[in-house]
């Protein structure tokens, strides 16, 4: 008695005072008690195989429980627009060294799009630049501010604004640009048409863009988190320059966007303050 009081890290009185209770409880002698020792009874051996088996399966159950809650897999499905690309690609490095067992789906699609996919539950959150006042008339979705991202100008080597500081409306009038093809209709093509640039191709292909501008002298319009990480920009091939109108910044907010009836899981968290902290 003595030994088991001391491997549960009891006294001796408190661990017999124990059993007696369960005797009590359960109406039955669980050990026979005299001067040469300590014995179980026959009732005693029954509960104490059942109590190790109990005991056994709570071990084995802790063990499955441990291995789900560090193996499950957890999928995430987003959607955004080509504004995150880089910098979603690099949320995506984070995510696989710090949580490997996540899985995560990424589509483009046109703003406008993204906003009746996203009140159909159909993601779980999507990135993308967007007017306050166009998700306050949403009744039903949540939304938070990633950052207030600098409208740029992409050029390459070859164009006469590569050493530019800023880029003004008349810099860019009349020059020839491309586009990314799901920004028809949408803030970019209104700059283009307001600078009445001729639209040299549009295309659904971000590396056709790049190579586009890197072997001719036609500019892109983008943002400055999105093309701060880009392999090329960094390399000085081809430049990110903040863009001007009447003589200010222009400014476009980038956003988070998840449904009010879809609860944002704690991966979802975790991977949402990843992109903030890499787009700041």
């Amino acid at each position: 008695m003595l030994k088991s009081a001391e491997k549960l890290y009891i006294t001796s009185s408190g661990l017999s005072q124990s059993i007696s209770q369960l005797e009590t409880e359960l109406g039955i002698t669980i050990f026979n008690r005299s001067r040469k020792g300590t014995f179980p009874t026959e009732e005693g051996k029954i509960l104490i195989n059942r109590a190790s088996e109990v005991l056994q399966i709570i071990s084995k159950l802790n063990e499955e429980l441990f291995d789900y809650k560090n193996n499950k897999k957890v999928h995430l499905k987003i959607v955004a627009t080509p504004t995150f690309s880089t910098v979603l690609q690099r949320a995506l490095n984070r995510i696989n060294v710090e949580h490997p067992n996540v899985t995560i789906d990424i589509e483009e699609k046109d703003p406008a799009l993204i906003m009746e996919t996203i009140k159909h539950t159909e993601y779980d959150f999507c990135f993308f630049p967007q007017d306050l006042e166009i998700l306050e008339s949403e009744k039903n979705i949540n939304y938070d501010l990633i950052r207030t991202d600098q409208v740029h100008v992409i050029v390459s080597k070859n164009s006469p604004l590569y050493h530019f500081q800023f880029v003004t409306q008349a810099d860019v009038l009349n020059m020839e640009t491309a586009c990314y093809s799901i920004y028809s209709n949408y803030y970019y093509s209104k700059l283009i048409k307001k600078n009445k640039n001729k639209i040299k191709f549009t295309t659904n292909s971000m590396s056709i863009l790049t190579e586009a501008v890197k072997e001719h002298k036609v500019f892109v319009y983008s943002n400055e988190s999105g093309a701060k990480f880009h392999p090329d920009i960094i390399s000085g091939i081809i430049k990110s320059i903040p863009y001007k109108e009447n003589n200010e910044f222009v400014f476009k907010d980038l956003w988070v966007v998840y449904p009010k009836n879809k609860k944002l899981t704690d991966i979802s968290k975790i991977f949402i303050e990843i992109v903030k902290e890499l787009a700041m």
